[in-house]
């Protein structure tokens, strides 16, 4: 199962995918988690230390994650290829719970049950040069190219807000938690999500989360905007404490929130193939751009209509 946090920045996001995966640490459950947000906080969250020169961004780093996907796809003539859309085929390199080779190589921290992967931020060659949706390519190519089987999760602190609507992210999940505040401007950007998931005709799954919950009248306020959460997280002083010494906060409510939410979510029927197709339909999409069909002709041969995860 594929899970991502989303809004804005300060919504408590980083902190409730840190708790969630701790919570299934806590299970001893098989979890990639993915830091994509430009602020990189997701490690330091879960008290491991991401090694900086592992980031995914790295250029030389992207070829050689494009390259090791590609396997022996012959439907992709090289790396330059490879676009952040195009989709596995039958000789494609699939990551799975066993992919060692994979996670050694390119994780930044693993233990037995968790394996760390960071997209990265800007450095100082990129300021004013490149927007940070150019190193979110090779994170789709990782999400698109990945098959955890059902007792496997893939957790991701994701880009804040409506950013995920500039390219593949809005669809490569089973479910998106949109983490909202009793607030004017988390209400509006939650509405503004919403309305644009409606547009895409998209299967993920939208979960809204209340957080920092301090009384009924904030539930009242969310209610009375329409917004009604799926799942509740109450304001918890002692978060910002121990985030102010860097240091691991232990929740014992959280633990009873996510064992609602885990016994929710294990009833959802996932089919990895819906995705897929999903896929196909954004890679023709985007392979219609001027810009991506002048240098590399049409790209439609690289969809592979009988290749299918194995489900069931």
């Amino acid at each position: 199962m594929r899970i991502a946090f989303v809004w804005k920045w300060g919504s408590g996001k980083t902190t409730l995918a840190a708790s969630f995966i701790r919570f299934l640490q806590s299970k001893n459950i098989f979890t990639l988690a993915i830091d994509a947000d430009i602020n990189v906080w997701l490690a330091s969250s879960l008290g491991i230390v991401s090694e900086k020169w592992c980031y995914l961004s790295d250029e030389k780093r992207v070829r050689k994650i494009r390259k090791y996907l590609i396997g022996n796809n012959l439907k992709i003539a090289s790396v330059e290829h490879m676009v952040k859309t195009t989709p596995p085929w039958k000789w494609s390199y699939i990551i799975t719970q066993d992919a060692s080779d994979f996670f050694q190589s390119f994780c930044s921290y693993e233990d037995k049950n968790l394996k760390f992967l960071h997209v990265w931020t800007y450095e100082s060659e990129d300021v004013g040069t490149s927007c940070y949706h150019t190193h979110l390519s090779v994170f789709e190519n990782i999400l698109s190219h990945t098959y955890l089987w059902k007792n496997g999760f893939l957790v991701t602190d994701m880009v804040a807000g409506n950013d995920a609507f500039s390219n593949t992210l809005f669809t490569q999940f089973n479910i998106l938690c949109l983490i909202v505040e009793p607030t004017h401007e988390s209400v509006s950007m939650v509405e503004s999500y919403l309305k644009l998931m409606k547009t895409t005709k998209s299967t993920t799954k939208v979960l809204i989360i209340a957080n920092k919950i301090e009384d009924m009248n904030d539930l009242e306020y969310l209610r009375q905007k329409n917004i009604i959460p799926d799942f509740v997280f109450e304001y918890d002083k002692t978060i910002k404490h121990a985030r102010q010494k860097n240091e691991q906060y232990i929740n014992d409510q959280h633990s009873i929130r996510w064992q609602l939410f885990f016994e929710s979510i294990s009833k959802i029927e996932l089919n990895p193939n819906d995705k897929l197709k999903e896929l196909h339909a954004l890679h023709t999409k985007y392979m219609q751009l001027d810009y991506i069909k002048n240098p590399l002709w049409d790209l439609w041969y690289q969809i592979d209509m009988e290749f299918h995860f194995p489900w069931k």
